[in-house]
Formats: C-alpha cells, sequence, structure tokens
C-alpha cells in the first residue's frame, strides 16, 4: 500500500521531505502489521468483568420490578381515589398475627 501525501501541493516541508516520507512508510508498515495507519482509528474494543456483569444483570431485573410496583402502585392508587380498594381482612390478619405474638 503506497501513499503520497499531497502530491498537488509544491510545498518542500511536506512532498519529497523526510517526514513526507517517514509518514508514508508508517502507513505501510501499519498495513503490513495488521496495525492503523496514521490517521486512521483503531476499532473500540470494551472487555466486561464478572463484576460488571452481574451489576448489569442485578440492574436489569431492578428495572423490570420497579416497573411492575409502579404499575401495581397506580392500579392501587387508582382504587383508593374511586372508592373500590378493599383491604382482605384475613390477609392483613396473617400478616399481623406474627408481629403480635
Amino acid at each position: 500500500m503506497d501513499v503520497t501525501l499531497n502530491p498537488a501541493s509544491s510545498d518542500p516541508r511536506i512532498n519529497g521531505s523526510p517526514l513526507a516520507a517517514a509518514g508514508t512508510q508508517a502507513v505501510t508498515d501499519a498495513a503490513a502489521t495488521s496495525r492503523p495507519a496514521v490517521g486512521q482509528l483503531a476499532a473500540d474494543q470494551a472487555t466486561l468483568s464478572d463484576r460488571a456483569r452481574t451489576l448489569g444483570k442485578a440492574r436489569a431485573e431492578f428495572d423490570r420490578t420497579a416497573s411492575a410496583q409502579s404499575d401495581r402502585v397506580s392500579q392501587l392508587r387508582a382504587q383508593v381515589q374511586t372508592g373500590t380498594y378493599r383491604v382482605d381482612d384475613d390477609a392483613l390478619a396473617r400478616a399481623l398475627l406474627p408481629v403480635v405474638k
């Protein structure tokens, strides 16, 4: 892969200079070794640790649960506002029984 730096330029600081030749050589060397060439970006990569993956799963579960809880709160709020909310006496008694023993 040969690269010529600005062939239309008559500026001696660019064409024919050691700096231009070095840039061309760097590009050629990079292509030969599969490294990104001068002026090219390498592909970004990220690796997550086991802890980061676990935290990601926990966050997803939290988001799912929070959404379900929010839906339930909305339903209960609507029932209270319309006067249709009814307390399950048996369930309340079962929940309070261990507390009062």
